[in-house]
């Protein structure tokens, strides 16, 4: 069977654009919809980028002040090690004095007596004074300061074949009219020096 269309060309043109208008309103509508979309997730990338930018500046923030932190650990670890080192030494070459006294007052003659001891020149040196009843047992005691081998029994210090003290020397021998009412006549004052053999006296 024929049909035939009686719709006017009018309505036919304004039906055309009138589809063309919303096709074009829904493809507009759709393209916005996936522009917002894009402009969103860009500015979610965006954000999340600048927080994880942010992170790692604090990082490094933190990095930085731990290393300053390590510099100022390493410098004083430094400084440590150094006086480790000084106080190490020094204990290594430190001399025990009272191993000096022992050594020396087991020098001492019977007639003889001590009545000062001084270390001078960083204890390299002592300076020994007193006064003996006989004047010839001064000679005995510097002879006894002179002799090689232990005179003490001290186990920490070893002379076998060793001076202890070198270099001993009368320095003065007189008699003191002041005190010669309180001691015995014929009594004289000494002094006398000598060096530490340090070697035999480290602890």
């Amino acid at each position: 069977m024929l049909q035939v269309d009686l719709t006017p060309p009018q309505e036919i043109k304004r039906q055309k654009t009138q589809y063309f208008v919303g096709t074009s309103t829904k493809i507009s509508a759709v393209l916005l919809v996936m522009c917002l979309l894009a402009a969103g997730y860009v500015v979610y990338r965006s954000l999340s980028y600048k927080a994880q930018i942010f992170a790692v500046d604090q990082r490094v923030l933190a990095l930085e002040s731990r290393r300053a932190e390590l510099s100022d650990v390493e410098e004083v670890s430094k400084k440590l090690a150094g006086k480790y080192f000084l106080l190490q030494r020094y204990m290594e070459t430190r001399v025990a004095y009272s191993s000096v006294v022992k050594e020396l007052i087991a020098r001492v003659p019977s007639e003889v007596t001590v009545d000062d001891i001084a270390f001078e020149s960083g204890g390299k040196k002592a300076n020994v004074s007193g006064f003996s009843t006989n004047p010839s047992q001064v000679a005995a005691f510097i002879t006894e300061l002179s002799r090689s081998g232990n005179a003490a029994s001290d186990p920490a210090v070893e002379l076998t074949g060793k001076n202890a003290f070198t270099d001993v020397r009368l320095e003065t021998l007189s008699v003191d009219d002041r005190k010669a009412q309180t001691r015995k006549a014929g009594s004289v004052e000494y002094a006398i020096s000598f060096k530490i053999n340090e070697g035999a006296f480290l602890k």
